[in-house]
């Protein structure tokens, strides 16, 4: 049976957007033969109820985008450079960081040469997201998302997926973004829980210490579920607690204090102040981080971290959309014991 585009009438993506991303996908997994002629542009305009601009519109940009090719007398049909090719995957990224290297590394062995992948990096900057996303929407078969926003902006961000890309074309890491259904893929951290359950494995380490503080700048972009998980803990523990927002290079280091820290940034300004007070971090202070990385396994003889294994995130996603079988998993996160505490 010959292909055929879909179109969802109550989605929020244009029509002839649709048209694209149904054809581009089509062609890049090998669901549309090289030589199968695409639907006519009266053919899909009749069955769908589009006007035949619509259609037009759309045909053309694949054809400026040497998607597809007109044969006189004959229609459309696949380009040789893109029958049975390559998927095309965007790979947008928050930021760089050790613990992104490693998504990128377990995304890119599993998918191998088997797609061609384009990385992306917003920054954290919503209105370069937006613009990413409106000049990338379209010219691929998968889209691989790390969302990182919070408060309006995720909310935004969700309306701007919604609006611009398909849902089973959407793949999400290190978090999953509710209202885009079953035919989303997402590998992500489940940020309360994680913590809880890490605390809960470090409580008998934890129990040398008269107090629990977690350092977590309010301009962090990371999930307010760590904030949750950390006060549950607390409060199923009876620990007595401290949460430090901001301006924690001005808070003095407490003797018989278990600091669990989020950012790079505050962890250094915390070694600082533990080598200031001539303490030992794992005796007078304990350290806790978040999210490993190389010179956590030396810094003060090796810092015990809580962390989600980040390439086997990136490897498990890139599974999930090489066999096309979209769905959501959490991701595995383990405490790992070190000097520190």
């Amino acid at each position: 049976m010959p292909y055929q585009i879909t179109i969802n009438q109550s989605s929020a993506v244009p029509k002839y957007r649709q048209i694209i991303n149904c054809v581009t996908s089509g062609i890049e997994r090998k669901l549309i033969r090289p030589d199968e002629r695409l639907p006519s542009i009266n053919e899909v305009s009749f069955k769908y109820d589009v006007s035949r601009d619509t259609v037009e519109k759309a045909y053309r940009k694949l054809k400026q985008r040497g998607i597809i090719m007109s044969v006189p007398g004959k229609g459309y049909f696949p380009t040789l450079g893109h029958a049975g090719g390559k998927r095309r995957i965007l790979l947008l990224f928050n930021k760089l960081s050790s613990y992104k290297k490693e998504i990128f590394e377990g995304f890119m062995a599993q998918v191998g040469s088997s797609a061609a992948v384009d990385f992306q990096v917003y920054h954290e900057d919503y209105q370069l997201f937006r613009q990413l996303i409106e000049e990338k929407a379209g010219h691929y078969s998968d889209y691989v998302v790390i969302p990182s926003f919070k408060g309006q902006e995720e909310l935004m961000a969700m309306d701007l997926l919604r609006k611009h890309l398909p849902a089973d074309r959407l793949w999400l890491l290190n978090r999953d973004l509710p209202g885009f259904g079953q035919k989303r893929g997402a590998v992500f951290q489940h940020y309360e829980k994680d913590i809880f359950s890490a605390l809960h494995e470090a409580d008998r380490m934890l129990q040398k210490y008269k107090r629990l503080h977690l350092i977590f700048p309010t301009y962090s972009n990371y999930s307010r579920g760590i904030i949750r998980g950390f006060q549950n803990f607390c409060l199923s523990k009876s620990w007595a607690s401290r949460i430090t927002y901001k301006d924690f290079e001005h808070v003095p280091v407490e003797r018989a204090t278990a600091y669990v820290v989020i950012l790079d940034n505050d962890l250094v300004s915390l070694v600082k102040k533990i080598k200031e007070a001539g303490w030992e971090a794992g005796r007078q202070v304990g350290v806790l981080a978040y999210n490993d990385s190389p010179l956590k396994e030396v810094l003060l003889d090796g810092i015990t971290v809580m962390s989600s294994r980040h390439k086997e995130m990136g490897s498990r996603l890139a599974c999930m959309l090489t066999s096309n079988q979209p769905g959501t998993i959490e991701n595995q996160f383990d405490l790992i014991v070190r000097q520190s505490l």
